[in-house]
């Protein structure tokens, strides 16, 4: 004789079937929340990134070149690799891609790899209404939902990460601001003095 079960019983005998096994299940993504993809930023927050746009922190010049290759036209390997073997470090100049959107921006690297990334991003005081609007209401378009700051003053921003330090400087001009956000190897991290400057060129 069979026995008719409700469709509530039947969830949830699965339920009490399945809970031992949860520990050697990894858990799957509703379809409406962000999955970080390996080697991209889109859902990843900025301070638990292990480096910039697929490349980790400590990257040497072949892995920069390879990555961003245009660089060989203003920089040759050659003169490059003979500063990084004295000792000295290089800031090599290219447009790099956050998020989707391409800025102005510059690669640290030294002996010991790539250690620093910024960008410049340039925005439009008008739009953020008057007063050309808060650090924050300018930078949430594009750094996304960070937390509160570890530091700030009313034009810095200073997150500290697992792996990544995030600095910003807004600098106001007329009708527009520039926005120096950077990317910081945690370990290499080093704000130029104790006073509040978040370490931004």
């Amino acid at each position: 004789m069979t026995v008719a079960r409700s469709p509530r019983r039947l969830v949830a005998l699965a339920v009490a079937l399945a809970a031992p096994l949860a520990t050697f299940t990894p858990t799957v993504a509703h379809a409406d929340e962000p999955v970080a993809v390996e080697g991209q930023l889109a859902y990843v927050r900025p301070t638990e990134a292990d480096g910039f746009d697929g490349l980790a922190w400590g990257a040497d010049l072949k892995a920069l070149y390879a990555r961003f290759p245009a660089l060989k036209k203003n920089y040759p390997a050659g003169k490059v690799a003979g500063i990084l073997k004295k000792g000295g470090g290089a800031i090599l100049e290219t447009r790099l891609k956050f998020k989707g959107v391409e800025y102005p921006g510059k690669l640290y690297i030294d002996a010991k790899g790539l250690y620093r990334v910024a960008i410049e991003v340039k925005v439009d005081e008008s739009a953020a209404g008057p007063g050309g609007g808060s650090i924050d209401k300018l930078l949430d378009p594009i750094l996304g939902d960070l937390s509160t700051p570890d530091e700030e003053t009313a034009e810095t921003r200073l997150w500290k990460g697992s792996a990544t330090v995030v600095s910003v400087t807004r600098t106001r001009g007329v009708g527009s601001s520039r926005l120096d956000i950077g990317f910081h190897a945690k370990a290499a991290y080093r704000p130029e003095n104790a006073g509040g400057s978040l370490g931004i060129e």
